[in-house]
């Protein structure tokens, strides 16, 4: 039955598939509590919360469980707020809140016209001078380490309006960078505990999700964790319609492949390889030209 919640949280069932696991669940006599969360999980990270009732009426425990994750807590806030210790409905309302922050965000970045640059890692662009070109857009968003000190300004420009980040950047850069908005995974970002979010509200960031069904979807194209980068074009994409008025620099992707990958622009480190970067160009370079880019 593991495998079973853990493939769901992997993939993401759609909803009829999603009851009918809960139904059958329901029947089971041990680790209800426990299944109960790991299904609250599911349910929030698809984004099917009219399940919410069915799962608090199946697994009466799970509302114990809001005591210590904060995903349960942010499915009962809504529906059964009484339920909630005053600590627990104040993880609730700090996810609540982060979410009505990314929405605003992705509604704000949804606008065709505003020209977006997308600045990745790779050194591709070292000596082609577009650091002029990129900081004249509207948005620029950059990931993870990404320098912010002008040393690169002339090839990868300075703006930071967004910054993308992966959990083992979060306790140096998101506190240090100048971009006013931090872009995350959204099932990294609500935490049991709420830790990064209470972090970013404590230095004035706002924090902004990309949707967990896009990751899903394109886990499940890839058959590998898509890379930040992908995941952030994919989220644009759902959200403007197209790529048009979107540039990207920085992105290379197949220079990941062969003996001798390349590092960072800026330091000696390697992107992951467990990526599918033959495939994440096939798709990248699919969405552009659909884009007329």
């Amino acid at each position: 039955m593991r495998a079973r919640i853990a493939a769901a949280r992997r993939v993401g069932l759609p909803e009829p598939d999603l009851a009918r696991l809960i139904d059958e669940l329901a029947d089971e006599s041990n680790g209800k509590a426990a299944i109960g969360q790991r299904l609250s999980a599911v349910v929030y990270m698809t984004g099917a919360s009219d399940l919410t009732a069915r799962l608090l009426e199946r697994f009466p425990a799970l509302a114990g469980r809001a005591e210590s994750d904060a995903v349960t807590a942010r499915l009962l806030l809504d529906l059964a707020p009484s339920s909630l210790s005053a600590e627990a409905a104040g993880a609730a309302r700090l996810v609540a809140e982060a979410e009505a922050d990314s929405a605003a965000f992705w509604g704000d970045l949804a606008a065709s016209a505003r020209r977006v640059a997308v600045v990745g890692n790779s050194p591709c662009d070292i000596g082609r001078g577009l650091g002029p070109e990129i900081d004249d857009h509207d948005v620029a968003l950059r990931f993870n380490g990404a320098p912010e000190d002008g040393t690169y300004a002339a090839d990868y420009g300075a703006r930071c309006d967004v910054k993308m980040m992966a959990p083992r950047y979060w306790n140096d850069w998101a506190t240090r960078t100048r971009a006013p908005v931090i872009l995350v995974r959204q099932m990294q970002a609500v935490s049991e505990d709420c830790a990064f979010l209470r972090l970013m509200r404590s230095v004035g960031k706002r924090v902004a999700f990309t949707p967990s069904r896009i990751n899903m979807a394109l886990h499940r194209e890839l058959g590998r964790l898509p890379s930040s980068g992908l995941i952030a074009l994919a989220t644009m994409k759902d959200a403007r319609g197209s790529l048009a008025n979107v540039r990207c620099y920085g992105f290379s992707l197949v220079d990941q492949l062969g003996a001798s990958p390349e590092t960072h622009y800026y330091d000696a480190e390697h992107p992951a390889g467990r990526h599918e970067w033959r495939s994440e160009r096939a798709l990248f370079d699919r969405w552009f030209a659909d884009a007329g880019s």
